[in-house]
């Protein structure tokens, strides 16, 4: 998205699509035609949103002339309900790379001015890799092509990449989008040379989730969690672990940490570690952090206030069948990442020796995002915002000192990223401040 519509991601932004119609990159206007993804107008809507998904993301607008932009007068709120955000979802999946997904949120928007509800289609750019089609619909006379790289262009026209200048464009924002990752790469293998360790690193991310499969298989709490329960995965490793600490030093570095007292009572030997129970005598569903004698870390923790849900302390209006409470997460986020930056300084790993940090939500597809008050705060906009989703994963590599610097900016990194899922849901800053300071953070 451009800067313009990030700050104006909002109802008066889409409102001013409605009422003053204007094409360029990354906004575009379509007739009045019911969508059918397999129909030629559905396709040539997904090649629009492939293209806009290429240069960042934009808009698009359906119930407009074609040639004047003005509302189109066959328009009728029956074709607006042949467009909502799953099945445009389901067919842009059939034209792209299986793992791939096109992010978009489909807005019902009223115009004053014809007393009519349009639909407003809110595309966003892609994360790492552009989109390339690999279907080619319909087999006579195609509207997409297999393995073509659509793009909008200034000229408000989406196309294929077909001059140098589409692919610099696309090139600059492929680096844009990675420029985070490409830095951190570049600082270890910098670190490494200095340090005489000019080997490459072993497949970090690849053993940290072989690690989470293995706590998951063996999670007592998993066990417990009767069918569609939600829960939370939390888990670190040390990038190149270097050293083994014993039960003993897992148990006093545990100790300095932020966990009660109550979970540090009875630390069950392991193996090749040790891990210690949370009693939860409210939900009945236990839980257990477990440490590994290399560094490796993981939690369970199940949606217990979300799918067993007991009073708020304000009361909610009309809270959801299945909720997802933004200020829970936000604690709990805060919460085990305090844990684990405590859990490492500990045990003594260097403030700049990197690790691999994940956080994993599941079972969420379907929850509507709400407030359980305990924060005294309350903001509609955060309400009934939905998953189409089942699972979110935040993973990166840090440092200690990253994270024990930037605490309360990785805790806002990893929620927006989340409740994103949530119809692109922007949370607001002033309810991650509260909650993140409730924790009260070393």
């Amino acid at each position: 998205m451009t800067d313009y519509q990030n700050e104006n991601d909002n109802a008066l932004f889409r409102q001013h699509l409605l009422t003053s119609p204007g094409e360029r990159q990354d906004v575009e206007y379509k007739a009045s035609i019911p969508f059918a993804a397999d129909s030629e107008f559905g396709l040539k809507l997904v090649k629009h949103i492939l293209g806009m998904a290429n240069i960042g993301g934009g808009w698009i607008v359906i119930g407009h002339q074609d040639d004047t932009l003005q509302p189109d007068p066959n328009h009728s709120e029956k074709v607006t309900a042949t467009y909502d955000t799953t099945p445009l979802s389901a067919a842009m999946k059939k034209v792209i790379a299986p793992g791939q997904t096109v992010r978009l949120v489909v807005h019902k928007e009223a115009n004053p001015r014809t007393g009519l509800v349009y639909p407003v289609i809110r595309v966003e750019g892609f994360e790492r890799t552009p989109f390339i089609c690999r279907s080619t619909k319909p087999d006579n006379n195609p509207v997409l092509q297999q393995g073509k790289v659509y793009i909008r262009r200034p000229g408000a026209e989406t196309t294929e990449i077909q001059t140098p200048e589409d692919w610099d464009e696309l090139l600059k924002r492929c680096v844009s989008q990675r420029r985070g990752e490409f830095l951190a790469e570049f600082a270890d293998m910098a670190r490494r040379m200095l340090a005489g360790d000019a080997t490459p690193t072993p497949d970090a991310k690849a053993a940290l989730e072989n690690w989470m499969d293995e706590c998951k298989a063996a999670s007592s709490t998993l066990q417990s969690l009767p069918a569609g329960y939600g829960y939370m995965e939390f888990a670190q490793m040390p990038t190149r672990p270097s050293r083994q600490w014993s039960r003993d030093d897992l148990r006093r570095a545990a100790a300095s940490t932020g966990l009660p007292p109550s979970w540090l009572r009875d630390p069950k030997p392991l193996r090749d570690g040790v891990e210690f129970h949370a009693p939860t005598p409210n939900y009945n569903f236990p839980y257990a952090l477990r440490i590994r004698t290399d560094g490796a870390l993981y939690v369970c923790i199940p949606l217990a206030h979300e799918d067993y849900p007991l009073p708020t302390s304000h009361g909610t209006p009309s809270l959801p069948d299945r909720p997802m409470y933004v200020d829970l997460s936000i604690f709990k986020i805060t919460w085990m990442n305090s844990v684990g930056a405590d859990l490492y300084e500990a045990l003594g790993i260097a403030p700049n020796d990197p690790y691999f940090l994940c956080v994993r939500h599941n079972g969420i597809k379907g929850r509507v995002s709400c407030i359980k008050d305990n924060w005294n705060y309350f903001d509609p906009f955060l309400e009934h915002h939905e998953s189409h989703d089942d699972s979110r994963e935040w993973q990166r590599e840090v440092t200690l000192d990253f994270v024990k610097e930037n605490r309360r900016d990785l805790v806002a990194w990893i929620t927006k990223d989340l409740f994103e899922l949530f119809n692109f849901l922007k949370v607001p800053d002033e309810l991650i401040t509260r909650a993140f300071n409730d924790w009260k953070p070393r």
